[in-house]
This record gives structure tokens, C-alpha cells and sequence, in this order.
């Protein structure tokens, strides 16, 4: 199991270099995938430091970051920002529809054309949503898949959306499934330069989001998870309408 940790680019030249060696002296990939596989394994020894902590007001240079993470690992360097504003309108939807709790689970499956098949499991007391929220979910829903590259149709599953309106608050997991664990890693480097950037330069609701918001990856699969307490969204939510 391979476990992805936030860390600075010097362990993936560092990964990169010995891989780069082993090919020039004529070593087999086998050896070349181990040896990659053994830093995978050195960032749970690392510990996460947010670019944020030491220059909290200067987003240029995280800017910077995100578009050389993004043009050397691929995706999109404002992946995260329309991932805000995602959870922003499915927030502002289920609180416009009065439920006190409702939750729901959303699969992405690849087709034979470039847009993804997606489905929809709702769970709520009453089942069925108020007139008119169902489709305002559903068109969030389906700009999900659009928020990082494909990852080809070998894949049953390439994206899982799970969230949870209760009293305790909002809470949502996003799941990539990618090619291997090698893509996950480019992608789960290339969201985590996102995140740092747009926790920077976000405003308002969107800002909120991001700052409780995690990207984590295992294996082959690329995880961004939001938890927001009741009062807290409420409050954003109450500032982001005025």
C-alpha cells in the first residue's frame, strides 16, 4: 500500500535522478519501478509543511509553484478553485432546500466518447428532494469528472463523489481513480500545488472551503476530502450572499 504525502520537490528529483541512473547504466525497469517505489515509500517519513505557513500574503510565488507542478505532473492548476465553487453551490443548494440532513453518492464511469457517464444515489428523509434542487445537484455533479485529465477507460469507476448535509455540518469525499499509482502520484502533487495557491488567493466561501479541505492519495487513487462545521458554512454562506 502506498500512501502519498505533501513535500517539496527535492525527494521527486532525488526519485528521478536514481531512476534516470539506473536506466544509463542499462539496469531493467523492474529495478527502475523499485527503486521509485522505495521513495514512495519515504514520504510517509516526511512532514507536511504548508507552503501558506511561511508566507502567508504572497501568492505569486505559489502561483508560480502550481503551473510548473501542473505543466511537469499534468491536470489543471485551478482544479481547486472550481472544486470550491462546487461545494459552494451544493452547499447554497441544500440549505436553500430547508432539509436538515441529506446525503448522497455519486459514480463517474468512462464511455466510448470523451464525457463520462454519471450516476446518482440519494439518501434523505423525505427520499425526494424539494421541486427544482435535484437538477441544480445534478449539473454540479457533472463538472466533477472535468476537474483533472482522464484516466483512460480501464477503469470501472474514474471518480466517486460522496457528501453529507447534517446538523454537524457538511462533509464530502472526492475520489480519482487513476491509471497507477505513478499517475496518482503526478496528480495528487500537482492538486496539492493547487490547493496551497488557492487557499492564497481564494476570497469569501471559496477561501472557507479550501482551508478545511485535504487532498490525500493511496495507490492508485487520488482523494480530496471537505469538512466544514454547520455554524461555520452557515456563517460563509450568510457573508457570500450579501
Amino acid at each position: 500500500m502506498k500512501e502519498f504525502r505533501a513535500n517539496n520537490s527535492i525527494l521527486f528529483l532525488t526519485t528521478l535522478g536514481v531512476y534516470l541512473g539506473l536506466v544509463l547504466v542499462g539496469a531493467t525497469p523492474v529495478l527502475g519501478h523499485a527503486a521509485t517505489t522505495r521513495n514512495f515509500e519515504l514520504l510517509d517519513e516526511i512532514e507536511f509543511k504548508d507552503d501558506l505557513d511561511s508566507n502567508p500574503d504572497d501568492c505569486s510565488d505559489l502561483r508560480l509553484k502550481a503551473e510548473d507542478r501542473t505543466f511537469a505532473y499534468g491536470g489543471r492548476s485551478d482544479a481547486l478553485s472550481d472544486y470550491a465553487k462546487i461545494i459552494g453551490s451544493l452547499a447554497r443548494t441544500l440549505q436553500a432546500s430547508r432539509l436538515n440532513a441529506y446525503s448522497f453518492n455519486s459514480d463517474a464511469y468512462p464511455t466510448s466518447n470523451s464525457e463520462p457517464f454519471v450516476s446518482f444515489t440519494g439518501h434523505s428523509k423525505p427520499i425526494l428532494l424539494p421541486g427544482g434542487f435535484r437538477p441544480q445537484i445534478d449539473s454540479q455533479l457533472a463538472r466533477l469528472p472535468g476537474l483533472v485529465p482522464g484516466a483512460g477507460s480501464t477503469k470501472e469507476v474514474v471518480l466517486s463523489f460522496d457528501l453529507e448535509w447534517t446538523d454537524s455540518g457538511l462533509a464530502s469525499t472526492t475520489t480519482f481513480a487513476r491509471a497507477n499509482d505513478v499517475d496518482a502520484y503526478r496528480l495528487f502533487v500537482s492538486l496539492n500545488a493547487g490547493l496551497d495557491l488557492w487557499r492564497c488567493s481564494s476570497t469569501g466561501l471559496s477561501k472557507g472551503i479550501l482551508r478545511n479541505t485535504q487532498v490525500q492519495g493511496k495507490n492508485d487513487q487520488v482523494t480530496v476530502v471537505t469538512r466544514l462545521p454547520r455554524a461555520a458554512l452557515i456563517s460563509l454562506l450568510s457573508n457570500d450572499a450579501k
